[in-house]
């Protein structure tokens, strides 16, 4: 079951973690279940960072958050979140903008989470 869809623009393909791990169901759980549990915290960093103006923090953040999202296939969001990683390599802050795409990082994270969670409990 390598792909989700749903109605939203907010999608997941893990064809990459099958093919990686040769169809391995029990390492694409355990990467699934990492990503769950480790992108809620991050998501709350990043969006703390932007708004104490931590440039450094949003861009590290950023940076840790490309490939979490390249694993699952949320392009989308890999895409958002390489944006800010470049606007802020290349000096180019702005708040609003990066505001902005964390809202939309974010709202796709949580409508993923539900279809994520049924595939790791096997439903």
């Amino acid at each position: 079951m390598p792909e989700i869809e749903n109605e939203s623009p907010a999608t997941f393909d893990l064809e990459y973690l099958y093919n990686f791990s040769n169809g391995d169901e029990q390492f694409v759980k355990g990467m699934v279940q990492t990503f769950l549990q480790e992108i809620p915290t991050a998501l709350e960093l990043l969006e703390t960072a932007i708004i104490e103006k931590d440039w450094e923090i949003v861009h590290n953040t950023a940076h840790r958050l490309k490939p979490n999202f390249m694993m699952l296939g949320m392009k989308t969001q890999q895409l958002q979140s390489a944006t800010i990683e470049k606007m802020i390599k290349k000096e180019h802050i702005d708040q609003v903008k990066f505001e902005f795409l964390t809202k939309q990082i974010k709202e796709a994270v949580m409508l993923v989470f539900p279809l994520l969670t049924q595939h790791i409990q096997g439903e």
